[in-house]
């Protein structure tokens, strides 16, 4: 038979700060000291103990009303993210397209537009020769063709609300030849060769230590 007990919240307050405060107060530099010391301890891991037990129904009342309004919210929003996931790649998809195209047709632009500053230049510097400007025409078809920057509008308008972002992402191509300032240490793989081999591990840069807990 389960026994509910009832948790003063304002009681337990109290003792929490008197426990502090006694703690503060506590030297172990003899033997006596660490075995009072000790049993201080003990007493304040029961403690916590006792208050985890108290409070456990609530907190598992709590945890259960959680879950299930997550599982509610999680069931209802999931129709939007299917369909979300099936109409955002095709926006992708005509954005990345429609990008290329007028890129294409830039660079188609540029082009032209260099061939007919090409084209006038030629035409400028034959008028030049047959007027006897010789110099003057070898002078401006061996001068360098500033062609301006041809930008292109996109063919597309902006939908309100719908933001078109830009994130630059990253794949490994060859782990190997990554700078080892970008290399992370196995954490995982150390710490379990640490606990098997204790105070025989030999990782180069890595120091073994022992810690203590009571």
């Amino acid at each position: 038979m389960e026994t509910t007990i009832e948790l003063n919240q304002e009681q337990e307050r109290n003792e929490g700060l008197a426990v502090v405060s006694t703690a503060r107060q506590i030297e172990v530099s003899t033997a006596g000291q660490y075995e009072d010391a000790g049993r201080f301890l003990v007493f304040l891991k029961g403690r916590r103990r006792q208050i985890e037990v108290m409070l456990e129904p609530s907190i598992q009342k709590a945890f259960e009303a959680h879950k299930t309004a997550v599982a509610l919210k999680k069931s209802l929003l999931e129709p939007y993210a299917q369909a979300e996931s099936i109409v955002s790649p095709a926006i992708k998809r005509y954005l990345a397209e429609e990008e290329r195209k007028r890129r294409e047709a830039e660079a188609k632009a540029q082009d032209e537009l260099r061939r007919r500053q090409e084209d006038d230049r030629l035409a400028a510097a034959e008028r030049l020769a047959k007027q006897g400007r010789a110099q003057e025409a070898e002078q401006m078809i061996s001068a360098p063709i500033i062609t301006p920057t041809v930008v292109l509008p996109k063919a597309f308008q902006k939908v309100e609300g719908l933001v078109n972002r830009k994130i630059w992402k990253f794949r490994v191509v060859d782990e190997k030849i990554i700078p080892r300032e970008y290399l992370q240490a196995n954490l995982v793989s150390i710490g379990a060769v640490v606990r098997a081999m204790k105070g025989a591990t030999s990782i180069p840069g890595v120091e073994a230590y022992e810690d203590q807990t009571l």
